[in-house]
Formats: structure tokens, C-alpha cells, sequence
């Protein structure tokens, strides 16, 4: 069986923790790993991956800023342009 896995996330938390499930599934499975950003450096030290675009937190004194979400919101055409090629 042929199995797509994306992998989000701003740190990588979350690609520590798919790297053991990945693993499991490598045994018995082809895998494809979607991901950007830092998860996508870690992730392809192990794995056949895939670079996608991704949207950013940006932050200020520790916290999400305000301008986040416009800033995502205008890459949302780039993005996508760059994940369909």
C-alpha cells in the first residue's frame, strides 16, 4: 500500500513524533512525507520527503502577532500555486 503523510507544524514537535509512527509504517508500506519549514529538514534526514508551502506564525514578545493571519491570508494564492506544481 502506498501511504501519503503530511507533517505540520511551526517546530518539530510534532515530526519527532511522526518519525516513530512513519518508521512503523515504512515496514510494511511505501511512504511519501509532505512537510515545510523545519519539519521538512528533520524529516528528510529519514524519510523520502516531500517540500510543500506552509503558512507562518510570526511572533512578537514570545506570542503570536496580530499581522499573522493577514500575512497568511496573502500567501494563500503562492502557496497554492507552489503545492499544486
Amino acid at each position: 500500500m502506498r501511504i501519503l503523510y503530511g507533517v505540520a507544524g511551526e517546530g518539530i514537535g510534532h515530526a519527532v513524533r511522526s518519525k516513530a509512527i512513519i518508521s512503523e509504517l515504512k515496514k510494511n508500506h511505501d511512504i511519501l512525507v509532505l512537510s515545510g519549514g523545519k519539519p521538512f529538514n528533520f524529516l528528510r534526514k529519514h524519510f523520502k520527503t516531500k517540500k510543500i508551502g506552509y503558512f507562518k506564525i510570526i511572533y512578537r514578545k514570545n506570542s503570536m502577532s496580530r499581522i499573522t493571519i493577514p500575512y497568511n491570508l496573502l500567501l494563500i494564492p503562492f502557496i497554492s500555486l507552489y503545492n499544486l506544481k
